[in-house]
């Protein structure tokens, strides 16, 4: 493996950045993301990468979740098996989103 991502409070996020397998396609961030996040987005690469034939660095993705909404979130649902999600309608608002257990099993 080339690359490995770890997210520090993955737990807290991973409803939100989802993730990323071999054996199942990407989810949520990591699948939206995921050519930014492994370095084969074209935008990546640099003159050099292009006359080298080099793969571009992994890039990174920035979000504005806020960390104590997505706590909250992740608090009120304690052990409940379920799922919370915040929404505002207002422009450039944090909608977070949390569940647990934190990983769904597909079928």
């Amino acid at each position: 493996m080339a690359y490995k991502r770890t997210y520090d409070d993955g737990r807290l996020y991973a409803a939100v950045t989802g993730y990323a397998s071999q054996a199942y396609a990407p989810t949520q961030l990591e699948g939206i993301y995921q050519d930014v996040l492994n370095g084969t987005d074209p935008r990546l690469k640099t003159v050099m990468d292009t006359v080298t034939g080099t793969r571009a660095e992994p890039g990174n993705v920035v979000t504005t979740i806020d960390p104590d909404v997505q706590k909250a979130g992740l608090d009120a649902l304690g052990e409940t098996k379920g799922a919370a999600v915040a929404i505002d309608p207002g422009p450039a608002r944090s909608c977070p989103s949390c569940r647990h257990p934190r990983t769904t099993r597909r079928r």
